[in-house]
């Protein structure tokens, strides 16, 4: 819409021109307009209207151009968006006249408030997102940097996050001297590949705080041959040392087992009855001469028992597993070598909540006992 508008010297104003458009933009004519600008101040959203003057005023004054940006409130309740913009003259009788254009930028105004919205939806989500979030690039020319980062960064690397942007290189010398190669390896790696890249690396932070993190990425080549990742790093510190104790929780408890003269085993058996044998020692395979792999068939232990014994093993052990009651019993084997064997067993049951139970326990040869 093209149009004139007029502020006297007293302030009073005026449209003294306006397009057809008018009709479009306004949904008012064009005379009416004219006649009464009242009619089109009333369309002037209230919360945009004292601004609105206010530009106006600083356009007159300073004869400087008028760009402004405003929401209409239609009588239906429709919130429409213009843009005017528009060139101010001084006149000898001190009034000032512009000359500009008001264009329809709803559509516009709505795709860019719903990418607003959007955005900041992301930027919540980013923040709540444990660990950092960062765009990572490998040039072309092996020169590497970042390119975003959530305010995460200043939590895992004790860096603030416009340091990690300006040198990407106070990151790289936070890993440890063991990992950087192979780590490195790995970024090229899935370069090369585009393939995801997901590394677990240890760092020391500014404090001397010793990390492990984990990074998950995937990589998207671009147009001039830059590999760009959208990457989340989390700290697994706590999981790593706990992994850590693990093993070296079990190791201790591989080496009890080997040094105890007994068998130590846990298994299942579900509410159906039917058992199985989740954990057993190494000595299994010396007690019942079969092969380690063998022993975790717990069918395979049981046909070994002596026949004249099987019975009443089986009617204790479900008796035990009724009243979750610890239970011994004295057996008989013959290994598939033919050697006879005096055995003892001891396990202690416990009920589980979906009606299984675990049965925890060792079994002792007692052959030599027996024989004296």
């Amino acid at each position: 819409m093209v149009y004139q508008y007029r502020v006297a010297a007293d302030g009073h104003d005026q449209f003294t021109y306006l397009s057809q458009s008018c009709e479009t933009i306004f949904e008012l004519p064009s005379e009416a307009c004219v006649t009464d600008i009242q009619q089109v101040w009333n369309l002037v959203h209230p919360e945009d209207l004292a601004e609105f003057r206010k530009s106006i005023e600083i356009s007159a004054a300073e004869l400087s151009p008028w760009v402004f940006d405003s929401r209409l409130l239609m009588p239906d309740g429709r919130i429409k968006w213009i843009n005017g913009r528009a060139l101010p003259l001084r006149t000898p009788d001190g009034s000032t006249t512009w000359n500009g254009i008001i264009l329809d930028i709803t559509e516009r105004k709505q795709t860019e408030l719903a990418k607003q919205a959007t955005d900041l939806q992301l930027q919540n989500l980013i923040a709540n997102i444990p660990g950092a979030v960062f765009r990572y690039i490998l040039r072309t020319d092996q020169t590497h940097a970042i390119l975003c980062i959530s305010a995460g960064c200043q939590d895992l690397w004790e860096l603030p996050d416009e340091v990690a942007l300006a040198d990407v290189a106070q990151l790289w010398a936070m890993v440890h001297p063991e990992d950087v190669e192979a780590m490195y390896a790995s970024i090229l790696e899935s370069a090369a590949n585009l393939t995801p890249w997901r590394w677990i690396w240890r760092i020391t932070t500014p404090s001397g705080r010793k990390k492990w993190l984990e990074a998950s990425g995937q990589p998207q080549r671009q147009s001039n041959g830059d590999t760009v990742w959208d990457t989340v790093i989390s700290d697994v510190t706590e999981r790593k040392q706990l992994e850590q104790e693990l093993v070296i929780n079990l190791a201790r408890f591989e080496q009890l087992n080997r040094n105890v003269p007994a068998v130590v085993y846990r298994f299942v058996t579900d509410p159906l009855a039917q058992a199985r044998v989740i954990y057993i020692s190494d000595r299994a395979s010396e007690i019942f001469s079969l092969p380690q792999e063998e022993c975790w068939n717990i069918h395979a232990i049981c046909a070994l028992i002596d026949p004249r014994d099987r019975e009443a093993f089986h009617n204790l052990r479900k008796q035990c597993l009724l009243t979750s009651s610890a239970w011994q019993k004295q057996f008989r084997i013959t290994t598939p070598a033919g050697e006879r064997k005096w055995l003892e067993i001891s396990a202690q049951p416990t009920a589980q909540a979906d009606g299984s139970y675990l049965c925890d326990g060792v079994i002792l040869d007692i052959t030599a006992r027996k024989k004296s």
